[in-house]
């Protein structure tokens, strides 16, 4: 290479360097993805699903097994069987119908069933007859039974003729019919009741139980109006089933009655037509259950075998535990960052021969996602899992994953600006990875309290201080500079001229103001500076010395006074203080001189010679007053003062500041230099060696 053509080349690489490093180029174009995921599980998560149907537990969701009762009715039969039947019985109704001659002996222990035409309940009296017998106990028992304890009352009879009376008690279905039982011979010639007299009474039946048990052509002969009497183990109820095996004997009908009672109205009846063979008697209309009735016939019948047929529908229940055909559930929706590309949807599930379909929604639609996974990009999303089942099994969801891309906004801000007086600040912010989006953009103008640091008050006014930042108060001839160490936030302030003051002896009041605040601005002051103006021409005129000007504050009825500062060049008095009180400036008149060519008198010819010049200095103290001015240290700093009565207090001094903003080049226009200044110089190199030759 030519000694000149590296010198260009040095030249534009120079150059090129100048450019990058003075001006600092930046890529545009570029925006910055990063990977992310959501994950669907079922332990932190809400999901919209029926309850009824899907079970979410130990982290994983599954259809929920249904519980289903069915029922059915089944016909069911027993029988039951004669545990006695009494037949024969001998009539002593007219024996104990009347009080007269003729009686009845019960013998011991031998059953003697009476009967009324009425029911017999708890409570009710059987009034007993007796002739003279032995002393026995007489008690009540069930029809046809022979008992001990358990009867329905006794009572103990002492051998006498007389009247003796029974309670009937612990019946457990009132009664038409009962058995008298004695431990002794007794002579019963009448029985009554409450319910009404006696109208059957039959003694000492013949046992024909072994006849009904089997068939075996043993029957029993049952003749017309003969008591016959069937006693079961069980209590019979309407709809139970009387079934007599029955020989040939003659045609007649075959009814049933209480026991011990020749019923009219009864509770069951048949046609016996004189054919061998089963015949049944539904029972009927019994007003309560018993474990006793009698078979009655209108003329006579031979009966082999008795049972009673019990027949009942019985409700069953049963319970079936199947799973739902389907159902869904669908997940909150998400929002995905604006800038996004969705890779894949993925999911960990156990199907057990079942299935799940999957579903995304992109606001309006359900669509079925893809078998790949791929979703489109979208802004916010929403899932649905649809459950699938044949009722035995059910599958199995533990989570959903979505995988996907986004550009994450990545913002730089500059600092808020001061608080202008509308209440706000403003700042500038920028997407560094230049996303395109600005959700996640932050404020750039946010609300603030504007605290002006300048009132002009003219006696009351609302005023609002920053912590730590001065604050000027201006009234006429009266200036306050405070400093807070908290905001306070439109306190009430009031300067006053005050009425009727205590004099100062030896002191001449050269002005006077009531300050005073409210609670909030006094608990929070911090540092204050009180500055009292005050007119050279008013002091000359009225004699006051200058350099004897002090700040007084009042209290408690005199005048305490400050320790306070004079500035003679700008024509104020000045002192700190750390209360608010009533302010007063005060200066002691001036001593005459003796001599008599001084000039101090106070006639006109002195005034007329030196007053032009004393107001020409005392103009140029107001000017310098009212122009900008240094005032006394607060703390460690020095406060550089505003003119008085001026809003705008910020001035430059020394060196001055400005901020310099960042240019940006993008990368092709750096490059279209670069090209531009190799084609200058190589066009100027071209020119060169012409003129060499």
């Amino acid at each position: 290479m030519k000694k000149e053509e590296l010198e260009i080349f040095l030249v534009i690489a120079l150059v090129f360097l100048a450019v990058f490093f003075f001006i600092k180029p930046s890529l545009t174009g570029f925006i910055v993805y990063s990977p992310n995921y959501y994950n669907w599980t079922f332990d932190n998560h809400n999901y919209d699903y029926d309850e009824n149907l899907i079970l979410i537990e130990n982290n994983s969701a599954r259809l929920k097994l249904q519980s289903q009762e069915y029922s059915w009715t089944t016909q069911n039969s027993t029988e039951l069987y004669v545990q006695k039947g009494y037949y024969d019985y001998d009539n002593k109704t007219l024996e104990v119908m009347d009080i007269d001659s003729e009686n009845y002996v019960v013998p011991a222990n031998e059953i003697f069933d009476i009967a009324f035409g009425n029911f017999l309940d708890n409570n009710d009296v059987i009034t007993l007859h007796t002739k003279s017998s032995s002393a026995n106990n007489i008690k009540l028992c069930k029809t046809s039974e022979i008992c001990n304890e358990n009867n329905y009352g006794s009572v103990d009879y002492n051998g006498s003729e007389g009247e003796f009376s029974i309670t009937i008690s612990n019946l457990e279905h009132p009664s038409k019919s009962l058995s008298i039982i004695t431990n002794g011979n007794t002579k019963i010639d009448f029985i009554s009741s409450t319910r009404g007299d006696i109208i059957n009474a039959q003694s000492d039946p013949n046992d024909k139980t072994s006849k009904l048990t089997s068939v075996d052509n043993d029957d029993l002969d049952v003749a017309k109006k003969k008591m016959f009497n069937v006693i079961f183990g069980e209590e019979l109820q309407n709809n139970d089933i009387i079934s007599l095996y029955l020989d040939n004997e003659g045609e007649t009908n075959i009814y049933l009655c209480l026991t011990g009672d020749f019923c009219d109205s009864n509770y069951g009846s048949m046609h016996f037509p004189n054919i061998q063979g089963w015949y049944n008697i539904t029972i009927s209309n019994l007003p309560s259950s018993t474990g006793r009735l009698a078979i009655l016939t209108d003329d006579k019948f031979d009966v082999d075998y008795i049972k009673v047929i019990r027949e009942w529908e019985e409700e069953n229940i049963g319970t079936n535990l199947t799973y739902p055909e389907s159902a869904s559930l669908e997940t909150e929706n998400i929002e995905l960052p604006s800038v996004n590309r969705i890779s894949l949807f993925s999911k960990n599930e156990e199907l057990n021969g079942q299935d799940i379909n999957y579903y995304y929604s992109d606001g309006e639609n359900w669509n079925e996602i893809p078998t790949n996974g791929s979703l489109p990009e979208l802004n916010d999303l929403k899932l649905k899992a649809e459950f699938f089942s044949n009722g035995t099994e059910t599958p199995v969801l533990y989570n959903m994953l979505l995988g996907y891309e986004y550009c994450e906004e990545k913002w730089e801000c500059s600092d808020f600006s001061q608080c202008y007086d509308n209440g706000t600040k403003t700042r500038s912010c920028a997407d560094a990875n230049e996303c395109g989006s600005i959700e996640q953009k932050p404020v750039e103008i946010d609300n603030c309290t504007y605290f002006p640091g300048y009132y002009d008050i003219n006696e009351s006014h609302s005023i609002s201080l920053e912590k730590d930042n001065l604050t000027r108060l201006n009234s006429s001839d009266i200036v306050i500079d405070l400093i807070v160490n908290e905001d306070v936030l439109d306190s009430n302030l009031e300067i006053n001229k005050p009425e009727n003051l205590t004099e100062l002896s030896g002191k001449v009041m050269i002005d006077s103001f009531d300050v005073n605040a409210d609670e909030e601005l006094k608990s929070k002051l911090k540092e204050s500076i009180i500055k009292i103006y005050y007119d050279k021409e008013t002091l000359i005129q009225e004699g006051i010395d200058e350099n004897s000007l002090k700040i007084h504050y009042y209290n408690n009825g005199s005048w305490e006074e400050l320790n306070s500062s004079i500035n003679t060049d700008e024509g104020y008095v000045y002192s700190y203080v750390n209360h608010f009180s009533v302010y007063a400036l005060f200066g002691d008149a001036k001593q005459e001189s003796s001599s008599s060519g001084g000039g101090s008198s106070s006639g006109g010819g002195h005034s007329s010679g030196n007053t032009d010049s004393v107001i020409e200095e005392d103009k140029t103290s107001k000017s310098a007053k009212e122009d900008n001015e240094r005032i006394p240290v607060m703390g460690n700093e020095i406060i550089i003062e505003e003119p008085k009565g001026n809003n705008s207090f910020t001035s430059f001094t020394g060196l001055a500041v400005y901020n310099a903003k960042q240019a940006k080049v993008s990368v092709p226009i750096g490059i279209g230099l670069l090209v531009l200044m190799i084609v200058f110089f190589l066009r100027i190199s071209k020119v060169n060696s012409k003129i060499k030759v």
